[in-house]
């Protein structure tokens, strides 16, 4: 079964170029560019993974967080320009946007790919 990402992010470079490496590694991706839009693509949707821009320009991605975590454990990584430490601390699996794309497809198979039990599962 393909695994399902979705992408909430703002800047049109960015999500063309993780986009493409995403789709590359053979995940399916559904892209956000405010958190109104990512709130109607989480209800309709079942995602193995959200990628979370930390600025938005209708919202904060820590907010979104906040609200997924509500209903869902789904795993969600930050992306996030900041050096800022508190940003860091408060996002915990935080990506910097100056990463390569091997370090974020390396990012993404852990977090998709390990249970709760620490186990990697592989489809």
């Amino acid at each position: 079964m393909v695994k399902q990402i979705l992408l909430v992010e703002d800047d049109l470079s960015l999500i063309g170029g993780l986009s493409f490496a995403v789709r590359k590694e053979g995940y399916e991706i559904d892209v956000a560019r405010t958190t109104l839009k990512a709130d109607a693509l989480w209800s309709e949707g079942k995602y193995d993974l959200v990628i979370l821009d930390v600025s938005l320009p209708d919202g904060s991605g820590f907010d979104l967080c906040r609200k997924m975590r509500l209903t869902s454990k789904v795993p969600i990584m930050f992306l996030t320009a900041a050096d800022e430490e508190t940003d860091m601390i408060m996002g915990l699996d935080c990506l910097h946007r100056k990463m390569t794309f091997y370090h974020l497809n390396v990012g993404i198979f852990h977090i998709i790919n390990y249970n709760e039990s620490g186990k990697i599962v592989l489809n």
